[in-house]
């Protein structure tokens, strides 16, 4: 395991326990109760990792979390609901090895 694969493993349970992460919860494709995992959250105005500002809501996880999360799959995210509005896509900006996907969501309730 490189040193760059531990580091990263250890990132996401750090983000938990400072609070960054919320709960986000879907029925994947397969399965007849509801998936529960962690996400980082990026609504309009915030993306909690980055600190940057954000266009468009989205959640960022881990791939092994959610792995057949996909395009159209409703997500409640913080009391929300949302729904996955294109594939998930492998996270460029942080490693692009596939441990971390986005998926851009679109609010369809509170």
């Amino acid at each position: 395991m490189s040193d760059f694969s531990v580091a990263r493993d250890a990132m996401w349970p750090a983000f938990a326990a400072a609070g960054v992460l919320l709960e986000a919860s879907t029925v994947l494709p397969g399965r007849t109760s509801a998936t529960t995992f962690q996400v980082a959250y990026r609504r309009p105005d915030f993306d909690p990792i980055s600190g940057m500002q954000s266009a468009d809501y989205a959640i960022q996880y881990q791939q092994k979390d959610a792995p057949t999360l996909v395009e159209g799959a409703e997500v409640l995210v913080g009391g929300c609901l949302y729904v996955v509005r294109e594939p998930p896509r492998v996270d460029s900006e942080h490693g692009g090895d596939g441990f971390w996907k986005v998926a851009q969501l679109t609010r369809v309730g509170p």
